[in-house]
């Protein structure tokens, strides 16, 4: 009988523990999201609680915010922040996923930007608040622009600890740990294409019709469509965490008419890291690629142009979070369709 209380007042202490650890107010957004601001009321943002979470419908053709919560963190702290969504956009709406804002430096950053139309979600970031920032936090777990429908299960804040000031900050980057790629090999062919989207005249947008991304019995098929004389481009994520990612291995169908294949890395921060040297698609027909991921060399002091996002501290922090392949015309003047093709496509370290 002692050692049965013992256990349910040890279990009730972590419980008690867990829910001390956890920052925001009401993070199940129960009771219409009680504790949560709708700083999009005046626009339209209706707040309504449904069987698996919080209802969020947007109207506006613009900004129109979402649930939100203010608060002092501390300088120089890295947070956890996540949260669980599924949602379907209009036609030119996003939503940012986990967004920060830090008023006191006007400064703002977010996980990533979806659209279209999408299922259950959990997604996760780490952030550092900057050392010159003692002011107020705002943190809204979506950030809708356009009209759309989001439900959210939960949304979570969490402490994790005192961190270096990043490079952006301070002028320099923390010393380098070179990042280790395990010896194996990942098998990403049966993986689904989720968050397509589009470039049009370098503007974020929905795929236009006769674009599209599906797997096919274990093929990336890219159905793209440029139209505009400015830079178009076709994109999508390969969401699965990866812990090995030096070198890439597909078979890549080609119509030849001469546009490039960039990747992106995005890592468990959530920085953006793109690579800077391109597979021009200049070839007709089928080719075996067997490559090394073309990442710029990290230096102290070059802050680079192509990583974003995250802790932006200009390093590849492993895990990756995801994996973009994205389709870029080449030359940006290209108005053509025609399909590319990607089969047995794996990363890792061999």
């Amino acid at each position: 009988m002692k050692l049965y209380l013992f256990v349910c007042v040890l279990a009730m202490s972590l419980l008690a523990t867990a829910a001390e650890n956890e920052l925001f107010k009401n993070p199940k957004l129960e009771k219409n999201a009680a504790g949560w601001a709708n700083w999009g009321s005046k626009m339209g943002l209706k707040l309504v609680s449904v069987q698996d979470g919080l209802h969020v419908t947007a109207i506006g053709p613009k900004l129109n915010q979402g649930p939100a919560q203010t608060m002092k963190l501390k300088p120089g702290y890295e947070y956890e922040y996540s949260c669980k969504i599924k949602g379907k956009l209009a036609e030119n709406a996003q939503v940012e996923v986990l967004h920060w804002h830090f008023p006191q430096i006007k400064r703002s950053g977010c996980l990533r930007k979806l659209r279209g139309e999408f299922d259950w979600w959990e997604h996760k970031v780490k952030f550092t608040v900057p050392a010159n920032c003692d002011g107020n936090t705002v943190l809204r777990p979506i950030l809708m622009t356009g009209p759309g429908e989001i439900t959210m299960e939960w949304a979570s804040l969490k402490e994790i600890g005192e961190k270096l000031a990043t490079k952006k900050e301070e002028g320099k980057i923390p010393e380098i740990v070179p990042v280790v790629h395990p010896k194996k090999v990942i098998d990403l062919s049966n993986e689904q294409p989720v968050n397509v989207r589009m470039h049009i005249n370098e503007k974020v947008s929905q795929p236009v019709q006769g674009c599209s991304v599906v797997n096919q019995d274990g093929t990336f098929v890219i159905n793209y469509k440029f139209t505009t004389l400015g830079h178009d481009a076709v994109m999508f994520d390969i969401a699965r965490e990866l812990d090995s990612c030096k070198k890439v291995s597909m078979e890549i169908t080609s119509n030849g008419k001469g546009h490039r294949l960039f990747f992106v890395l995005t890592d468990k921060s959530g920085e953006a890291h793109l690579t800077n040297k391109p597979i021009m698609l200049s070839f007709q027909g089928s080719k075996k690629i067997d490559m090394v991921i073309p990442l710029p060399q990290e230096k102290p002091y070059d802050i680079l142009d192509s990583n974003w996002g995250g802790d932006e501290n200009q390093h590849l922090d492993m895990p990756l979070k995801s994996l973009t392949i994205v389709l870029d015309d080449c030359p940006d003047a290209s108005t053509d369709s025609g399909v590319i093709s990607i089969k047995n496509l794996k990363v890792g370290n061999w």
